[in-house]
């Protein structure tokens, strides 16, 4: 959950970049570029247990229609049973466009897969190498663009644990509301294969794109059902390197 102003195509990847929304987009880093995005997460859930996450996240641009990202998170959570400070199992995600009608409607698939980078000293529970893959439709229409996500994880769960899959669907928006700023809300939902579980998730913010390299962004959101969180708020940047 945890993250675009709408210029030229080949600026689209960067200045939407998926921040601060959960919800991806279907462009791509542009070929030869290195995009750094980082974000901090304070969420509340509805048992009371307060999470605070910082993610760093690293996107290249390999080809015209494909990229690569590797995103590491930070964690603090505080709980009456006991607090956790470190790292967090981070994301190696692979996107690739197979459709693209000139930037106004892409077509793509996310492949992602869960890397150790948790604290071993730290470790709140056994190592899992969970797999996510994921279909993203992205659209202009009038001044709006629409991006909608629909994908599966499938859980590794180790020790003989029963296997918790989930099923995957987002959808979210951005409206330009000046030449630099614009205004972004999604809501996203999971379902748990095993327990039958849905979760649901809304956000909506505000993204600012302070030059052609920074864009700034913020969001606020809360839970659909007793399944989520109770309220989560996030602000971050993007940074083009190259």
């Amino acid at each position: 959950m945890f993250l675009v102003c709408l210029f030229d195509v080949c600026h689209l990847s960067f200045a939407y970049a998926a921040r601060p929304l959960y919800t991806e987009d279907a462009w791509v880093t542009p070929l030869n570029k290195l995009v750094i995005e980082s974000g901090i997460l304070f969420l509340t859930r509805r048992d009371n247990v307060g999470v605070k996450e910082l993610i760093t996240s690293l996107k290249y641009g390999f080809a015209q229609n494909f990229d690569a990202s590797l995103d590491l998170p930070y964690m603090s959570q505080y709980s009456p049973e006991g607090n956790y400070d470190g790292m967090s199992n981070g994301t190696f995600k692979l996107k690739y466009n197979f459709y693209d009608n000139a930037g106004m409607e892409v077509a793509g698939f996310l492949l992602g897969y869960q890397v150790d980078s948790e604290d071993p000293n730290h470790s709140t529970e056994p190592s899992s190498h969970d797999i996510t893959t994921q279909l993203i439709y992205s659209k202009e229409l009038g001044d709006i663009s629409w991006h909608f996500n629909f994908g599966y994880m499938f859980d590794d769960e180790p020790g003989g644990q029963p296997t918790e899959d989930f099923i995957l669907y987002n959808a979210a928006f951005a409206k330009p509301l000046t030449g630099a700023a614009n205004l972004v809300g999604e809501v996203q939902y999971s379902k748990n294969t095993y327990t039958g579980d849905i979760v649901g998730e809304t956000a909506f913010g505000f993204n600012y794109k302070y030059s052609d390299k920074l864009t700034f962004d913020t969001a606020l959101g809360c839970g659909l059902n007793e399944n989520s969180s109770s309220s989560n708020f996030v602000f971050g940047l993007t940074y083009l390197i190259l």
